[in-house]
C-alpha cells in the first residue's frame, strides 16, 4: 500500500529581532540550543507522525537566509525530501502559507521554527481531524493568541492578543488541515 503524502511546512522568514545580537549573521532557526540548532529540534517533534506518511518538509525562508538553511538540512538531514519557498516581504504566516502554496495540496502540518513542542502526532493516523490548532495554558495570555471553546470544547474562534486574562488557552504554533487546498482556498478568501 502506498504512503499517503504529508507536507510540514515550516515558515522561517522573521528578522528575529528578539533575539539579537545572536541573528545578525544567523536565521534564528540556526541559533544553537543545548548542542544543537533550533530548528534540529523542531525537526525532531515530527518523529511521531505516523509511519504511513510520506513527509515532504517546506522551509518557507527570507531572502537572506537560504543558503545557511539549505547548507544545514543537506548537511544534517540528508535523508529528508524538502523544498525551499522565499518570502522576500515579510507579511505574515498567511502570505507565507500562500507562496507555498504548491505544496500544499494534501494534509499539512505549520510549525513555526521558533517553537518546541511536546506532542504525538499519532492522532493523524486513520481517523485525522479537519483542522487543528495546539494550544497550551499560560499564566498570562495577552502577548498571544488565544482560543475561545465553545461547549463541545471546539474552537469557536481566535483572539489576538486579549486585553484581559479571563482566557488563557494559548496557540502555540503548530497547526494541522486535513485538505491543503481548502486552506489555501480560505487565505485566498
Amino acid at each position: 500500500m502506498p504512503k499517503k503524502s504529508l507536507t510540514v511546512a515550516i515558515p522561517m522568514a522573521g528578522l528575529g529581532t528578539r533575539m539579537r545580537p545572536l541573528t545578525w549573521s544567523k536565521p534564528k532557526p540556526l541559533i544553537s540550543l543545548a548542542g544543537r540548532t533550533v530548528l534540529d529540534f523542531v525537526l525532531d517533534q515530527f518523529e511521531t507522525v505516523p509511519a504511513d506518511f510520506d513527509i515532504t518538509y517546506v522551509c518557507i525562508i527570507g531572502p537572506w537566509q537560504g543558503d545557511q538553511v539549505r547548507e544545514h538540512m543537506e548537511t544534517y538531514h540528508p535523508e529528508k525530501r524538502v523544498k525551499y519557498v522565499v518570502q522576500a516581504e515579510m507579511r505574515g504566516q498567511s502570505d507565507a502559507l500562500y507562496l507555498a502554496r504548491q505544496f500544499l495540496d494534501g494534509p499539512v502540518i505549520m510549525a513555526f521554527s521558533d517553537t518546541l513542542i511536546e506532542t504525538n502526532f499519532a492522532c493523524l493516523g486513520s481517523n485525522p481531524p479537519d483542522a487543528c490548532a495546539w494550544i497550551k495554558a499560560v499564566p498570562d495570555p495577552r502577548r498571544f493568541g488565544v482560543t475561545e471553546l465553545g461547549p463541545d470544547g471546539l474552537v469557536r474562534r481566535l483572539i489576538e492578543k486579549p486585553t484581559d486574562m479571563n482566557n488563557n488557552l494559548v496557540v502555540v504554533g503548530c497547526y494541522y488541515f486535513n485538505d491543503g487546498c481548502a486552506l489555501i482556498d480560505a487565505i485566498e478568501e
